[in-house]
């Protein structure tokens, strides 16, 4: 390694998945203060993100697992169906029988273990596993919730959210303390769908829930204030879910046939800005309308969803060909009726010591 220069071996190392550059850190002792620098693992955290070197990930009910799937091999194949699932290293969780995946940021997964109820966090990549103190107005189903990095502090918020009528009874863990805070807010608008769990979007540093009828609750993971976005007019949909498509907030809409239409706000906060861009044609169940949930839009241009499962087809998902106009529903192994959402592998620690190191550095350095 001496005859290669830093500078060459640095930026191989961050192109290399996070599962690889845990063992890549007892190569040599430089190696392993090179990876668990916070500057790389915030680089190489960034670097991910803009490479979109995301995966599917998904519970097995069947197997008692947790699979993931990676997008390059939905965008590079057209033979779906030989699509590579990856068994995910489930076994740093206890009693994960009892664990619910609810959804991830920045590598970071997060979900409730429903036996001892209480919330946690893991990172596959690291195998880091935390379970999160109870808060004392601990309540999960009916409530919203989210899971979103604060710029501002350097940390990781965990929000619940649940609507009494005329205020917003809002719980934030801090990964930074281990601790929860828990406050009131009145509110003249209201969540919607309030009797059922709802996993927040991230974007722009908010998480989006959907709000009343024409409308959407964000919450600022900084400020952590409340605001309401206006969805666009439309005559007989009804909005079903919340998703993030090439970088714009999306909001699917479902009509009484089987068409759903897909909308995205091009600038944020602008409501004049939504535009439909696809009108689009599934099955689904006669007796229940499809919730279509969507996934992530593939370097191919193809976009993932997933919907509530067709009988007598083995999973839920979805791939649509925006330049054909077809969808063509995926096998893909193990996938059932349960939560499935976007992951990447990341280096981001649990440990709240790591957390603002990297500022402390450089104000020392300063």
């Amino acid at each position: 390694m001496s005859s290669t220069p830093e500078e060459i071996y640095h930026d191989i190392l961050l192109r290399l998945p996070g599962k690889s550059l845990v063992s890549c850190k007892y190569v040599c002792k430089s190696w392993y203060k090179l990876i668990s620098n916070p500057s790389f693992i915030k680089s190489h955290l960034n670097l991910a993100n803009q490479r979109n070197k995301y995966r599917l990930m998904f519970e097995c009910d069947e197997m008692n697992s947790v699979n993931s799937i990676s997008y390059d091999s939905l965008s590079s194949s057209n033979i779906y169906d030989d699509a590579v699932v990856v068994e995910m290293d489930f076994s740093s969780m206890s009693s994960k029988c009892s664990n619910e995946l609810l959804g991830s940021c920045n590598g970071l997964v997060y979900g409730l273990n429903n036996q001892l109820e209480l919330f946690f966090l893991w990172n596959p990549a690291t195998r880091e596993y935390k379970r999160l103190p109870k808060s004392d107005a601990y309540y999960y189903y009916g409530t919203f919730h989210g899971l979103g990095y604060d710029c501002k502090s350097e940390d990781y918020k965990l929000v619940t959210v649940r609507d009494s009528y005329k205020c917003f009874l809002v719980e934030v863990y801090s990964l930074k303390s281990n601790s929860w805070k828990s406050f009131k807010t009145i509110q003249r608008y209201r969540l919607g769908t309030h009797y059922v769990t709802y996993s927040g979007v991230l974007l722009n540093g908010a998480l989006h829930w959907p709000g009343e009828p024409g409308t959407l609750v964000s919450m600022n993971i900084s400020q952590e204030g409340f605001e309401v976005l206006e969805l666009p007019i439309t005559h007989g949909y009804d909005f079903m879910s919340i998703g993030v498509l090439e970088g714009c907030l999306c909001v699917l809409s479902d009509h009484v046939d089987e068409t759903f239409e897909v909308w995205v706000m091009q600038e944020y906060g602008v409501p004049e800005s939504w535009t439909k861009l696809y009108a689009i044609k599934f099955p689904r169940r006669e007796y229940h309308s499809s919730m279509v949930e969507l996934l992530a839009s593939l370097k191919n241009g193809k976009i993932l969803f997933k919907n509530e499962p067709i009988p007598d087809v083995k999973n839920s998902v979805f791939l649509y060909d925006p330049q054909c106009r077809t969808a063509r529903q995926l096998n893909i192994t193990g996938l059932n009726d349960g939560e499935a959402f976007s992951y990447f592998e990341s280096l981001v620690s649990l440990k709240p010591s790591t957390l603002g190191k990297r500022k402390r550095e450089e104000s020392l350095e300063i």
